[in-house]
Formats: C-alpha cells, sequence, structure tokens
C-alpha cells in the first residue's frame, strides 16, 4: 500500500523538483494526481470527524474505528490517518450491506515503508553537474520497516505483528473449499479480523454488534495456535455451551451442539495445547556441526580409524545419551500434577509423550546422527553399547506413549460428560466411562497396573468435583451466598446424589466379568472416592448452615411468633446477624474442602447459634413468666408450643396448671362479681337503665363461655381432670346470671300509662332559667321508653304496650323536637349574627319575632295538631328577619366599611418611591398639588358614598316588615325626624356604651323580650337610634380624614426627619455649582423649609373640600371661587422656588450670564399658566380636623424639620475647600519659568491628586436621607480649572526645558562636527585636542542638564500633558547622543595616540625646515627686500607685499610649531629675529601706505584740474 503524505513534498529543493518535471511529465502528472486524492482524503477526513463532533457518525463505524483503536493501542487521530489514507471506508461500509464482503481483516505490523533512506557516497568532480550526476549514479536504497495498519485478504501478506477481524458468515451459499489453501501463510503476529454471520439484511445501526463476530489474533506475543486456542475454547464453546438467556430456543436446545459440535471443539482444543507444546521442542541431536552426513561408507571406515575424530564423535554422542537420559527419567519418575487434573490431562500428557518420542525417534534417523553411530560401530567404541542400550529405551517409552495414548484416546468420548455437563446429566455417563476405564485395565499392555488405573480413577473424581463447583458457583459468577437458597440446596444435593451415583456404579462395574482370567478391577475406595466423600461432607455442612439460616430467619422475620419484641428481639436479630456474617464474610473458597478454616468456623457458627438459642429462651421464659395467670394465657401457650422445636422451651406441664388454676380463679372472680355490682352494675355507655343491666349480665355469660371454650379447644388442656370440674363451676355461675336477666325483663314489663300522659300535655318551647335561654320543652322519660324498647327488640326481649307505642312514634317525636331545634338555633343565631352598629334599628322588629314564637311556650302541647302551621309560621318570620339582616349588612359591609377602610388608604401627599430618582422641587410642588386636589375629590366623593349608604340602611330598616299582623313599628322612628335638622359636625358627643348595653343583651339574650316586650326606655333608644346612627358615621369620617392627614403629614416629615431616618431615599435633588471663589447649592435650605411648610398646610386644607353630611336633607349647590378666596392663587410654591432662584442670582456672582428672553418666558409661564381649581365645600369639616392636637403637632414639627441639616450642609461644602489651591496665588507664565523642576512638580502632583480625588466624589452627597446633593456641574466647573491649571504649568515646563534641550544639541552637535575633521596637520590636532578639553570641562555640567530634561519630559508625559512625538524623541535620544560623542571623543584621543610618533618626526623636521626657511627669509629681506636702497616706490611696495604674505604664513607654522612643541612636551624654541623683522615690516607698511595715499590724493587733484 503507498501512502501519500504533504511531508513527501517538502523534503526536496525546489530546484530539483523543477528539474524532475521537466525531465519526466509522467511524474507531473502523478505528483497532480497525488495531490487531488491527497486533498480529496483531507475533505473527506475532515467531514466524517465533524460528524463525529455532531454524534451523527454511523454507530457501525464509529464500533469499527473503537475496535481497531483497542486493539493496536493507536489513538484515534492516527486511526483514522490510516483509514482514509488507504481509502478503508468504502470497504468497511461493504461489510453493512447485504451480499456484500463477509469479512474484513486488518494487519498491523512492520511492512516495508515507501520512503527509502538514501545512503550516498559522493566523489570529487570538476564542476557542480558533474558532481551532481556523480551523486545520483552512486545512491543506494535501503528499506526502513514501519509499523502501519492496513487492510488485506490474509492471502498475500504474512502476518507478523497484530491482525483484527470481523466477520459475518453466509447462510446463502456454501463456502469454496478453494479457499482454505490460505493456511499456508505463516501467521507470526497478530491477527485482527471482522466477520458477520448473515449477510442476507443490511445491519442495523442499534443492536448491529449482534451479527458482528470480531476478536485480535497476536502472532508475535501470544502466537497463533495459542490465540486460535483460546478463542475456541473461552469465546465459541463457552457460548455454545451457556448461551445468553435472549438466545433463540433452537440454538439454546439443539442437541448436536451439546453431542457433537461441544465434544469436537474440546477435542480439537486439546489438539492444539499438545501440538503447541510439542512445537517448541528443540532438536536434540542438533549442535550445529555437519562432520559425517556427507562422506561415503568407505569414508567413514577411514575416518573410524582416526583416534582423534572417533573421540570427538564419542562426546558428541555422550552429549546426546545425556540429553535422552534426561527425558527418560521421567517416565521412572513420579508425575508432580495438581489436585484439580482430569482424564484430559492424562490423555494429553501421553498424546504430548508419544508425540515427543515420535520425534526423537524421526530426529534418530537422521543422516548425521545414523552415520555418527555406524562410524562408532566401525571403530568399536564402547560408547556404542551404551548408545544401543538409550535407542532401546527410546524405543521402548515411544511404544509405551503409543499404546497409552491409544487407549486413554478410547476413554476422551466419555470424558466429554465430565467437562461439559452438570452433575445431573453426568450420571447417565458414568457406567460406559468406568466400563471404558476397566477395559483399559484389563486389554491395555502398558496401562494395566493398579497405579495407573487408579491414578486415571482419582483424575475423573477430581474432574468431578471441578465441575461440581462450576455447577454450583455458575461458573465462578456467583457465590453460595448470591444465589436463590433453594436453588443452591437443589444444586448441592445433585452433587451429593452425582457421588452417591458414581459410587455405586462403580461396585456394578468391580462386580461384573467381563473376560476369564481378567485382572481383578478392585482398588482402594478410600484413595478413588475420599476427596468427593470429604467435598461431600462440606456440601452437607453448608445445606445444614443453610436450614438453621433460614429457619432462624423465618422465626425472626415471624418475631418469635411475638413473644420476641424491642430491644431484646433487636439484640437477638443483630447477634444472629453477626452469627451469620462471621460465616457470609469470609474470604475463602467455601467448597475448597481441604479448608479447615470453614470447619472450625462451622463449629463456632453452632455452638453460637446454640448459645442464641439458650438466650432467647431465657428471655422469652423471663418475659412471659406472668402471662399464664391472664386471659391471654391459652393463646400464648400456643405460640409457646410452635417455636418450642427451634427453641428450648422447658416447664410446658407446669404452664398448663397455671393456666387451668387461673380459669378456676377467673370463674370465681366473676361470681363475686356478680353479687356485688347486681344492684348497680356499670351499664353500658348509651345504653337505658334495665337493657344496660340486662346487657351487663349477658356480658359476663360470654366471657365464661369464652374462658370455658378456649380450655376445652386446646388439645392438652381438655384431657385433664381440672377441665372437668372447671365446667361444673362454670354451669352453676351461668344459671346464676341468667335468673338476674329474667328478673329485670319482669320489672320492664310492669310500666305505668298515666306518667307517659303527663309528659304529653307539656308545651313545646320553655326558658331554661338555669342556661338562661330557649330550649325544647321533651320530658326525659319519653325518649329513654323509646331507647328502652329499641335495645329490647334488638335482644329478642318482650317490650309492653305503652312502650312499643311509643317506639312506633319515635319518627313524630324526633321531628318535632329536631324542628324545634332547628327553629330556636335558626333563631338565635339570626338574632346574634346582627352587627352590633345596627342593633338598636333592628330591636323593633326582634320584640315582632319574639311575638311569633311566644305561642310555643304558652299554647301548643306535644299532642296538639297545629305544630306544624306553627314553625312554618315562625320560619317565616326568621327568615325575614334574616333578610333584612342581610341587607343591612351588605350594605353596612360593602358600602361603609368599605368605603371607610378605603378613605384610610387616600394619601393626601406626593413622594419619589424608594427605589426611584429623587425629585426636583418644582416637580414635588406640582405633585403635592396634584394629590391634594385628586385626594380632595376623592374624599368627598367617598364621604358622599357613606352618607348614602347610611340613608339607605335607615330607609330599610323604616320599611321592613316582619309580621303585618302585629302593630306598625314604622311610629317609632317618626317622632325623631324633627331632631335631625341641625348639623351633626357640630355634635362631638356621642351615646355612651352604657346606654346601649340593654339592647345589645337582648339580642344576646333574646328571650327577655319574651312576653313583656320592649320597656320604655328601650322605646326612647329606638327613637333616637336614626340621629344617632347619623352621628356617629360622621364622627367616622372625621376620623378618617384625620387619620389620613396625620399619616400624610407624618410620612412627610419623616422623610425630613434626621432622628428618625427613612430608608426609602432622598426626596430633593439639589445641584452644586461652582462660583469661583465659592462653591453654592441651589435651591437653599430656607427655600425647601418654606415648600415643606406650604406643603403641610395645602394637605392639612384637604379636608375644605369633603362637605359634611345634610342629615338626609337634598344638597344645595357650592360656588366655585370659594377656594380660591380661601387658599389663594395655586401657583404659590413655584413662586417660592422662583424667589430662590432670583435671591441666589443676587447674592452670588454669576458664571454666566442668562439669556433675557429665556428668563422673561419662563417667569411668564409661571404666572400665567392656569390650573384645575381646588374643590371647595361651604360646610366641610377643615375646623374639625384642625381641632385635633395631633395634626398641629404635626404641622409645627413639618416647620421646623430642616434646621438639623444645616450642619450636613456646612460639612458637605467643607469638603470642597482643598480645591482652592486652583485659584488662589496663581503665577504668570513669566513666573513659573523661574519654577524649578521639583516646584512643577509638586504642583503636577497636587493637581493630579485633586482630580484623583475628584473622581472618586460622589455624584450624589445624601443629606440627612431626605436632600441628594448633586456633584455634577459642581465636577465639571472643578474639571475644567484643573484642566486649565495644569496645562498652564505643563506649557511654561515644556518650553523651559525645550530651550535647554536645544542648548544641549547645539553643545554636541559643535563638538561632533569638530571631531569629526580630518586630521591631516598639526593645526587640526590643536584645534581637536581643544574640542576634547572642552568636552572634558563640560562633561558633569552636561550630565547635570541632561537628567533633569529627561525627568521633566517624564514628568510631563505621567501627568498626560500633551507633547510632540517629535521632542519627546529628541529627548530620548539626547543621552545617546551625549554618549556617543563621548565615545568618539574617547575614539580621538586613542587615534592621536596612535599618530603621535609620525606628528612629533613630522614636528621635528618641520622645525629644522623652520629654521632654514627663516634664514633665508632674513637673508633675503636684508639683501633684496624693500629697504634695498635705489628701490622705486612702486617696486618696494611690491615687495612689501611679497615679503609680508610670505612673513605671515612663517608666523602661521611657528605658531603651529610651538603649539606642537608645547603638545609633545618638547622645549620651547624662541626666533627673536621674527619679532624684528615683525616691526620693521609693519612700519614699512604703514610708510608705503602713506604714500601710496599721498599719490592717490595727486592724481585725484590732477584729474579735477
Amino acid at each position: 500500500m503507498f501512502v501519500f503524505g504533504p511531508h513527501n513534498y517538502a523534503e526536496d529543493s525546489e530546484e530539483e523538483t523543477e528539474t524532475d518535471f521537466e525531465d519526466d511529465p509522467e511524474a507531473l502528472l502523478q505528483v497532480n494526481f497525488t495531490e487531488i486524492k491527497y486533498i480529496y482524503i483531507i475533505r473527506r477526513r475532515e467531514e466524517c470527524e465533524r460528524k463525529a463532533r455532531r454524534g451523527e457518525m454511523d454507530p457501525r463505524l464509529e464500533y469499527t474505528f473503537q475496535l481497531l483503536i483497542d486493539a493496536t493501542g493507536l489513538t484515534r487521530h492516527e486511526v483514522m490517518d490510516y483509514v482514509f489514507e488507504a481509502d478503508m471506508l468504502d470497504e468497511i461500509n461493504q461489510l453493512f450491506l447485504p451480499n456484500m464482503r463477509t469479512k474484513l481483516m486488518w494487519f498491523y505490523q512492520d511492512v516495508e515503508d515507501t520512503d527509502h533512506q538514501v545512503v550516498t557516497e559522493p566523489k570529487a568532480g570538476t564542476s557542480r553537474q558533474l558532481q551532481g550526476a556523480s551523486i545520483r549514479s552512486q545512491t543506494t536504497s535501503v528499506p526502513v520497516m514501519k509499523k502501519k495498519l492496513f487492510l488485506t485478504d490474509g492471502w498475500t501478506v504474512p502476518l507478523t505483528g497484530i491482525c483484527i477481524y470481523i466477520f459475518r458468515t453466509n447462510t446463502v451459499k456454501q463456502l469454496p473449499e478453494e479457499g482454505f489453501h490460505g493456511w499456508t501463510v505463516p501467521l507470526t503476529g497478530i491477527c485482527i479480523y471482522i466477520f458477520r454471520t448473515n449477510t442476507v439484511k443490511q445491519l442495523p445501526e442499534e443492536g448491529f454488534q449482534k451479527d458482528l463476530y470480531c476478536g485480535i489474533i497476536d502472532a508475535q506475543r501470544i502466537g497463533l495456535v495459542t490465540t486460535i486456542e483460546r478463542i475456541i475454547e473461552h469465546v465459541f464453546m463457552e457460548a455454545l455451551a451457556h448461551p445468553s438467556p435472549d438466545a433463540e430456543d433452537d440454538a439454546v436446545n439443539c442437541p448436536m451442539v451439546k453431542n457433537q459440535l461441544l465434544p469436537g471443539l474440546r477435542s480439537f482444543c486439546s489438539t492444539l495445547r499438545v501440538c503447541e507444546d510439542v512445537c517448541d521442542q528443540i532438536n536434540l541431536f542438533n549442535d550445529g556441526k555437519y562432520l559425517v552426513c556427507s562422506v561415503t561408507l568407505d569414508e567413514l571406515k577411514e575416518m573410524a580409524k582416526k583416534q582423534e575424530f572417533v573421540l570427538e564423535l564419542e562426546e558428541r554422542v555422550k552429549m546426546w545419551i545425556k540429553k535422552l537420559s534426561e527425558i527418560l527419567k521421567e517416565s521412572d519418575q513420579i508425575r508432580k500434577e495438581s489436585d484439580s487434573s482430569g482424564p484430559q490431562d492424562e490423555l494429553e500428557y501421553w498424546k504430548k509423550r508419544g508425540a515427543q518420542f515420535s520425534q526423537i525417534v524421526t530426529q534418530v534417523q537422521a543422516t548425521e546422527v545414523q552415520r555418527t553411530v555406524m562410524c562408532l560401530q566401525f571403530a568399536r567404541s564402547k560408547m556404542f553399547k551404551e548408545w544401543k542400550e538409550t535407542d532401546y529405551k527410546i524405543t521402548y517409552c515411544y511404544n509405551e506413549a503409543k499404546d497409552n495414548a491409544k487407549f486413554i484416546q478410547t476413554l476422551e468420548k466419555n470424558c466429554h460428560s465430565l467437562y461439559l455437563d452438570d452433575p445431573v446429566k453426568m450420571q447417565e455417563s458414568l457406567l460406559g466411562l468406568l466400563q471404558t476405564v476397566r477395559l483399559i485395565h484389563t486389554v491395555s499392555q502398558f496401562y494395566n497396573t493398579s497405579e495407573r488405573t487408579s491414578a486415571l480413577m482419582v483424575k475423573i473424581t477430581n474432574q468431578m468435583i471441578e465441575t461440581c463447583k462450576e455447577y454450583i458457583n455458575c461458573r465462578g459468577n456467583e457465590t453460595i451466598w448470591t444465589q436463590d437458597r433453594q436453588e443452591i440446596k437443589q444444586k448441592l444435593n445433585n452433587c451429593i446424589m452425582l457421588n452417591k451415583v458414581y459410587q455405586k456404579t462403580y461396585a456394578t462395574v468391580k462386580n461384573q466379568q467381563m473376560l476369564e482370567g481378567d485382572n481383578n478391577f478392585n482398588f482402594s475406595e478410600n484413595y478413588i472416592f475420599g476427596k468427593f466423600n470429604a467435598f461431600c461432607g462440606r456440601l452437607g455442612k453448608i445445606i445444614a448452615m443453610f436450614d438453621l439460616i433460614e429457619d432462624y430467619s423465618f422465626l425472626f422475620q415471624r418475631r418469635m411468633e411475638g413473644l420476641l419484641m424491642g430491644e431484646a428481639l433487636e439484640e437477638a436479630m443483630q447477634k444472629f446477624e453477626e452469627i451469620k456474617g462471621t460465616v457470609m464474610n469470609k474470604k475463602y473458597n467455601y467448597l475448597d474442602h481441604r479448608n479447615s478454616e470453614y470447619d472450625a468456623d462451622f463449629e463456632t457458627f453452632l455452638w453460637k447459634i446454640d448459645d442464641l438459642k439458650v438466650n432467647i429462651a431465657n428471655t422469652i421464659e423471663m418475659n412471659f413468666e406472668s402471662v399464664w395467670e391472664t386471659p391471654q394465657g391459652i393463646t400464648f401457650l400456643t405460640r409457646f408450643e410452635m417455636i418450642s422445636d427451634k427453641i428450648p422451651l422447658t416447664k410446658m406441664d407446669e404452664k398448663h396448671d397455671r393456666i387451668l388454676k387461673y380459669c378456676e380463679k377467673e370463674v370465681d372472680r366473676i361470681v363475686k362479681l356478680y353479687r356485688k355490682q347486681k344492684d348497680d352494675p356499670p351499664v353500658p355507655r348509651m345504653f337505658p337503665p334495665i337493657a344496660g343491666r340486662i346487657k351487663w349480665a349477658r356480658s359476663l355469660v360470654h366471657h365464661l363461655e369464652e374462658l370455658l371454650s378456649s380450655v376445652t379447644s386446646h388439645h392438652i388442656l381438655k384431657t385433664l381432670q381440672a377441665t372437668v370440674d372447671l365446667s361444673k363451676r362454670h354451669k352453676a355461675a351461668e344459671n346464676t346470671l341468667k335468673s338476674y336477666e329474667n328478673d329485670m325483663v319482669a320489672i320492664w314489663m310492669n310500666q305505668h300509662v298515666w306518667e307517659i300522659d303527663d309528659c304529653l300535655k307539656r308545651h313545646l318551647l320553655i326558658i331554661c332559667t338555669e342556661q338562661q335561654k330557649l330550649t325544647v320543652n321533651l320530658h326525659p322519660t319519653i325518649p329513654l321508653l323509646i331507647r328502652e324498647a329499641d335495645l329490647m327488640i334488638k335482644m329478642d326481649l318482650p317490650v309492653p304496650m305503652v312502650a312499643l307505642t311509643l317506639y312506633v312514634k319515635q319518627d313524630h317525636f324526633s321531628t318535632v323536637k329536631d324542628s324545634l331545634q332547628f327553629l330556636i338555633d335558626e333563631f338565635t343565631s339570626t338574632v346574634k349574627s346582627v352587627k352590633l352598629e345596627v342593633r338598636p334599628l333592628f330591636l323593633p322588629h326582634l320584640a315582632v319575632l319574639t311575638n311569633i314564637i311566644e305561642p310555643g311556650l304558652k299554647d301548643l302541647t306535644w299532642v296538639d295538631t297545629e305544630w306544624k302551621a306553627y314553625i312554618k309560621h315562625v320560619n317565616d318570620g326568621i327568615e325575614s328577619f334574616k333578610v333584612l339582616a342581610t341587607r343591612v349588612h351588605d350594605v353596612y359591609t360593602n358600602r361603609v366599611l368599605e368605603v371607610l377602610d378605603s378613605m384610610q388608604n387616600v394619601t393626601l401627599h406626593a413622594l419619589p418611591p424608594s427605589e426611584s430618582e429623587p425629585w426636583t422641587v418644582d416637580h414635588f410642588c406640582d405633585s403635592i398639588e396634584h394629590a391634594c386636589r385628586s385626594s380632595a375629590i376623592e374624599l368627598n366623593r367617598k364621604s358622599i358614598m357613606v352618607e348614602e349608604a347610611v340613608e339607605e340602611i335607615l330607609n330599610l330598616v323604616k320599611k321592613a316588615r316582619i309580621d303585618v299582623k302585629n302593630v306598625d313599628d314604622e311610629d317609632l322612628f317618626q317622632e325623631d325626624e324633627s331632631e335631625d335638622g341641625h348639623t351633626e359636625a357640630d355634635s362631638t358627643s356621642s351615646q355612651q356604651q352604657s346606654d346601649w348595653s340593654l339592647v345589645w343583651e337582648c339580642f344576646e339574650k333574646p328571650h327577655l323580650l319574651l312576653g313583656g316586650g320592649m320597656s320604655k326606655a328601650m322605646q326612647d333608644m329606638v327613637k333616637g337610634a336614626v340621629s344617632e346612627m347619623r352621628r356617629y358615621y360622621t364622627r367616622k369620617v372625621i376620623d378618617v380624614l384625620i387619620k389620613v392627614t396625620r399619616q400624610s403629614l407624618d410620612a412627610v416629615r419623616k422623610r425630613f426627619s434626621m432622628i428618625e431616618p427613612c430608608p426609602d431615599g432622598p426626596v430633593f435633588i439639589l445641584n452644586s455649582v461652582l462660583m469661583i471663589p465659592k462653591v453654592a447649592i441651589q435651591p437653599t435650605l430656607d427655600d425647601i423649609q418654606e415648600v415643606l411648610i406650604l406643603a403641610g398646610k395645602n394637605i392639612a386644607a384637604v379636608s375644605k373640600g369633603v362637605a359634611q353630611w345634610c342629615g338626609g336633607k337634598p344638597r344645595t349647590p357650592q360656588k366655585n371661587s370659594a377656594w380660591k378666596k380661601l387658599v389663594g392663587p395655586s401657583n404659590v410654591l413655584k413662586d417660592i422656588v422662583s424667589r430662590s432662584r432670583q435671591n441666589v442670582g443676587k447674592g452670588l456672582p454669576r458664571m454666566k450670564e442668562e439669556d433675557f428672553r429665556t428668563r422673561r418666558r419662563k417667569f411668564y409661564r409661571l404666572t400665567t399658566d392656569e390650573k384645575p381649581a381646588f374643590p371647595f365645600q361651604a360646610k366641610n369639616f377643615y375646623n374639625q380636623v384642625m381641632e385635633n392636637k395631633e395634626i398641629i403637632k404635626t404641622v409645627s414639627l413639618l416647620s421646623t424639620c430642616t434646621h438639623d441639616m444645616k450642619q450636613d450642609m456646612t460639612a458637605f461644602l467643607a469638603t470642597w475647600r482643598p480645591y482652592n489651591v486652583l485659584w488662589r496665588n496663581e503665577k504668570t507664565p513669566r513666573e513659573l519659568l523661574n519654577n524649578n523642576l521639583s516646584e512643577f512638580e509638586s504642583s503636577l502632583r497636587k493637581h493630579s491628586e485633586l482630580d484623583s480625588r475628584l473622581s472618586t466624589e460622589p455624584d450624589i452627597y445624601i443629606i440627612g436621607n431626605c436632600l441628594a446633593v448633586s456633584t455634577e456641574r459642581l465636577k465639571i466647573g472643578l474639571i475644567t480649572e484643573i484642566k486649565c491649571c495644569t496645562h498652564k504649568i505643563g506649557q511654561a515646563m515644556k518650553k523651559k526645558y525645550k530651550r535647554e534641550m536645544d542648548y544641549v544639541y547645539a553643545v554636541v552637535g559643535e563638538m561632533e562636527r569638530k571631531l569629526d575633521k580630518p586630521i591631516r596637520d598639526l593645526d587640526d590636532v590643536r584645534m581637536i585636542m581643544d574640542t576634547l578639553k572642552k568636552i572634558r570641562e563640560q562633561e558633569v555640567d552636561m550630565e547635570l542638564k541632561i537628567d533633569p530634561i529627561e525627568e521633566a519630559f517624564n514628568v510631563l508625559t505621567r501627568y498626560e500633558i500633551d507633547v510632540e512625538q517629535e521632542t519627546l524623541e529628541q529627548v530620548e535620544n539626547l543621552p545617546y547622543a551625549w554618549n556617543k560623542l563621548l565615545n568618539k571623543a574617547q575614539a580621538t584621543q586613542c587615534k592621536l595616540l596612535d599618530m603621535q610618533p609620525q606628528f612629533q618626526d613630522e614636528l621635528r623636521q618641520n622645525l629644522d625646515q623652520f629654521k632654514q626657511d627663516k634664514i633665508d627669509y632674513c637673508h633675503e629681506y636684508k639683501h633684496a627686500g624693500p629697504m634695498e636702497a635705489g628701490l622705486a616706490p612702486r617696486e618696494a611696495s611690491d615687495r612689501l607685499l611679497l615679503f609680508q604674505n610670505r612673513f605671515d604664513g612663517m608666523w602661521r607654522k611657528l605658531q603651529t610649531y610651538q603649539s606642537g612643541e608645547e603638545l609633545f612636551g618638547l622645549p620651547q624654541t624662541d626666533y627673536p629675529e621674527f619679532g624684528g623683522e615683525n616691526c620693521k615690516l609693519i612700519k614699512a607698511e604703514k610708510n608705503y601706505l602713506a604714500f601710496h595715499r599721498r599719490t592717490i590724493l595727486n592724481l585725484a587733484k590732477s584729474e579735477r584740474n
């Protein structure tokens, strides 16, 4: 498989790639195809990964990927790389489709990589092209092995690593036989395979794992044969032998699987194990030498004559004999076998033994071995004889193993049942198995010894035990404690039964006569069956333990039949659980019969159980020691007998005697009790006297019968002699009680008729003097006789005629009594339900109602037939009274009380809510005015509603009629109408509570009106009830007005109180402004106080809008202008605010002039804005409200509520004093230039601190929890001042230090220019030396200038003062420029030191030359100079100029040379001649100048002339 990747293209150089593509176009196409394929793979993989992240990947593919990850140990990313690079996805999908692939197989192993490692040996070449050609010609490719995962069919590539397989079998057509030639390819690694069993239908996405078979073959670490053997044995055989519960019934019950397939697979696995062990053995005769295999017989004889060669062969044969002897010793030695080895191990041993010796025989027949032995035979070596003996032993062992394996092979068919079946089915094959063993013992040549046969029988026994263990433990999946108790006991019994059948079958086979003269089939039964017997003994102990646990668990579940309870039961159960836990919580194997720990634990378990039995028995005996002398003794006796089989309870005979003695005492006790209580017996509850006595006597008889029946029904007690005596005594007591019952019946039958007639002639109703209420007048004798008759009939006893008549009419008496009782209850409840406030109005109606009830107390009796009409008449009156009360109550509750309550909820003030922003003063004024106006209207409206409701109540009471037959009660209310004309609000007095107590008592005790009617005092009260009703509720309205007014005033006062701070937040929002040099608050506290006073007056004046009641008369219209005259204009509060703002403007200088038009428009709006007029009533409740002391007190407190805030306001203004520094001691820009750096920095720092402090200042200051001072405008003003001052100082500072920086740059630039000048002569050296001297002199000054400049601009940057970027770059480069100058100066100095010798030599030469030039100059000046005699003036002047110029040049050289002497430390040379010559030249120059001046003047005169 060839894999392309992006890394392949990056390894080669671009030049080589282009060259190769130009030479080979096919390579270019191949690369293009590779790139397209790689892009396709990448896109497909990204799509698959996106689906995987979204959870949309096919679960079948996900299952396959996970299988590959688990098998190979690769990461998911690496597996998906292999899958997509090799394009395996389509082939994997084909496995899931019908009629497509049936298997998939991946190999993960080392394969040859497609990339080659290049090893070159370059040679020298003449050119680059030839060298490259040489390198290409000498490159060699070395294959590189790399682990890869690839899909294969299993035929082409041998397996050396891991194989993953998935397969599904095709049930439609048979697999071709020629397909099995693929087994010729050796498997040396790991094979992974996938197959499916059915390809007809497509695999579902859910549950597809059930249709696939997958596995892993690791040929490298485990081995091919071992892996296949493990898969067959632990996977397929396990699945076939123990199918899952959801498997099909046909697959579970198929007989061919149990009888043929599983035995065949077992045999095949056994063969594979033998093959694996044999194949790993090495060739004993292969010592790596080939000495005689290629020689002829004659040459062999010649070689036998060589002594050295023969000795070498003898050593060789000796080594072979030694190796063979070690193998032969195994036959003589006793084999070490485990206790669990079975007959299959015996068969495999002899198979491996026979195969081993078969290999040895084959190896002996090899040419090298035969020629070696033949050579020793020719040489007549003693070693040949030893070889012959060894060869005989080999042949014998080979025949023995072959014969034993052949006979035991016949036993394998019968042994399958030992491994595959359970103990129940295993019993069927025991006979054939033992007969086969006897046949082997009889016929076999080598296996007929008692030792080997008994060992084989022991192995059979071992396998039976192992199978039983697996059967009990469900193949290790369960324990004896985790399974159902009945199922595990059945399994244990089956195993025990198998042992019995096994021994019985052995005895049967032993007694059979197979052949004459055969060996006796008789072995040590203890040796053969000892383990199985011990194992079954262990099983028996487990069963016994199970039985004990079940028995006691059942008893504890039933609480020992109720004999053990409470702490004793819990303690016993806890102890039992502990005992059970000592056995159940062990870690050892309970089925291992060789483990003695269980035996000790079992003995301990029995001992503890016995101890628990004794403790429980003692506890029960002690707890129920006294129960035998109680009625429950026989019941507990039965329970004792039920648990006596498990719990050792003693003294049962004594318990029988105690029970019988108790029964005798109980009979005597009942007889004594009867004699004692027969005159006044305890009758049952709700029983009349006679019926109760009879019932008491019958209960005693029943108790005696129950006692005797419980004794006679017990199987032991009824046989005792004491029981016969008990029966006799019971008979005598029963006769006594029967005679008592007959006496009571005789008394009952003798009843007197005249007593009943007196009871029936009573009136229906009566006033009970004790209870002070109206009751039903039914004599108790009537219901008593009815109850007696009822119980007598139920007890089947005779009833007299009088009682029987009453019993027949009991429905009549019950109906009349219930009707009267209901009438009384309804009358009482209806009268008491009338509310206290309206009871005076209902008193006449109550008197009428009592007159209707009165005939029941005077006229009607219990035998009168008009009782129904009477009850109906009274009920109608009560109903009319109830209707009237209901209507009045509805009006009173819904239209009086509810409206009064709603009036209490009216608020006369307006304040900002707790979570909202505070209001301005203007908004507060508008809100208060609006609230007072709306609340006045609302209160007046509701007051009128209350008045209308009261009048409606009065009208209802006046017009109501309870009984038209009685006297008209309207006259009682007509006489007081003249008194209602006065104003109710003028009278604050009310009727005292004691005056109405008589009325209220009549409603609580209405029987007081029966017979007498209303008294004169009550009639007077009723006449004044109407006017009192009006006055009472007028006062209620006034109280409500006082309450709401006080609540509003208190609410406003509390919001402005410093003593009782309110958590609702501030009310007013004030503005703090900057008016240099002060901070002011707008509006002031005095203005706020004035606003609050006027707000309180407005709240108190709301009651002027609530009209007084008119006492039922029509209302007169009112004038709308009255409120305006009394209250004044509605914009008073805003006038106050306007005046406060004007006062502030006059008292403090303004920062900005306000526009005149704006102010005029504002004042015009305030004076001309008209609002709705406040309601005003001519007759109102204002005086009554203002007379209240609490209202007056609250208004006075409201007028002083801002006095305590002045201190906080002063403290607020004091917090802004630190900012006065901004406008105090202000300097001009010129004065600021004189400041130093520290003064600048301190000023800027102070301004920054003020700015930082200003940012931390809150935007709102709360004063007294009621005023919020906004600092927004003040902060804006202060920030502006801080920025102005900071900018001013920063500009001065920047200007000052910018000048100093420019000076430093000028000095540095000038010195750099001088130092950059090339050094050509001593003048240049002198100039540079002067420059270096200046640098050294100014170094300290410059450093003192640069640091402040840097610090100054750092300060400017730190305090965010605008500085040009160019200036900042210059500041940053300033130290660099100065250091650069210092470095250049140092370099120049070093350069001068290097050039010093050259210039010194040149100086000496120049001095020598200068001396000569000086001599020549002096000589020429004396002899050919301007002072020579006879020269014309013109010529003399010209010479003078020449010599003067020459002298100047020499003078400059002299100066230079003298400086050089000083520079190099040479002695100074003086030239006095130059001083004289210079004077001469100066004089001559003056003379000639005067001459020229005169000549020029003369020429000018001549020209003018």
